[in-house]
């Protein structure tokens, strides 16, 4: 009997929270902060990325006509980005959601202006956009970068950075 009487009382309780939390926005906030990309250290820290940390970095945009890979992109750089995350090693580990694995020498983030891609053509990239990130070379503006070993580097729906020793 008590269960029955408490039962109503508990909906009431948790509806009037959840609306109490919509109206102050929480929700929301909640749900945009949430990460979206982990970032494993030498040092064996891991951090838990959210898209605003990521949106904070300076943003950069990169114009690509390379098959698959067309439109307009913006994100931080790759080198401001493990900068900020404190990358130091020389060679980094990416993991996509279906496991796809890439390893990114530091020359790449260093010498040329890739990107960590959030945005592409204006609108936030999604898991099923190919999102939360995908790198993105200056294919169009770097001739050299025109060749299938980086195209099979631009990795897509990115959940894991690994720092490697």
């Amino acid at each position: 009997m008590t269960i029955e009487k408490s039962t109503p009382h508990r909906i009431f309780s948790v509806w009037m929270g959840l609306t109490v939390l919509l109206l102050m926005g929480g929700a929301p906030r909640a749900m945009a902060e949430r990460p979206v990309v982990s970032v494993a250290l030498v040092s064996g820290e891991t951090l838990r990325v959210s898209r605003e940390q990521i949106d904070a970095l300076p943003q950069h945009l990169v114009d690509s006509s390379q098959a698959g890979r067309e439109g307009r992109f913006r994100g931080p750089l790759v080198r401001d980005f493990l900068a900020w995350a404190g990358v130091k090693s020389s060679e980094i580990e990416i993991t996509a959601f279906d496991d796809y694995v890439v390893q990114i020498p530091r020359t790449l983030w260093e010498d040329y202006d890739s990107i960590f891609a959030t945005v592409r053509n204006d609108e936030v990239m999604r898991i099923r956009d190919k999102g939360p990130l995908w790198l993105i070379f200056p294919w169009d503006t770097r001739p050299e970068l025109r060749d299938e070993r980086y195209y099979n580097l631009s990795i897509w729906q990115i959940k894991m950075i690994r720092e490697l020793p």
